[in-house]
């Protein structure tokens, strides 16, 4: 029975759940060579070591991380205002973990909704 690699969408959706890790994309990459005796440009662990590339860069120039979709319904609970610049803030940075616009329902557009809950309702 021949091991599955993960595919390049699959390892894109994984890396907007969470960072994937220098010694993962590694792991990938050796098994790839292993079992098809070469690595595969474009294919899902060369994905992988992008996408940990792009986000150890962003994770340099972006101090705190994104909060979560759950930290942001919080922050709207409590009353605490989430700015516009903030929403953008978080899309930018959104963009250049995954590599694309922001994911629905993802942390850039949970801020982006939060923000314009808050300014129907007077609160920013």
């Amino acid at each position: 029975m021949e091991s599955r690699l993960p595919t390049k969408k699959e390892i894109e959706i994984q890396g907007t759940e969470r960072p994937i890790t220098q010694a993962e994309a590694s792991n990938l990459t050796s098994a790839e060579s292993n079992l098809k005796g070469r690595n595969v440009k474009g294919a899902g662990p060369a994905a992988a070591q992008s996408l940990h590339d792009r986000q150890r860069n962003l994770g340099a120039a972006i101090d705190p991380k994104l909060p979560d979709t759950v930290q942001l319904e919080a922050d709207f609970a409590e009353g605490r205002p989430v700015t516009q610049a903030e929403a953008s803030a978080v899309a930018s940075a959104e963009s250049h973990i995954t590599g694309r616009g922001p994911i629905p329902g993802g942390p850039a557009a949970t801020a982006q909704s939060v923000h314009d809950r808050q300014k129907q309702m007077g609160i920013i």
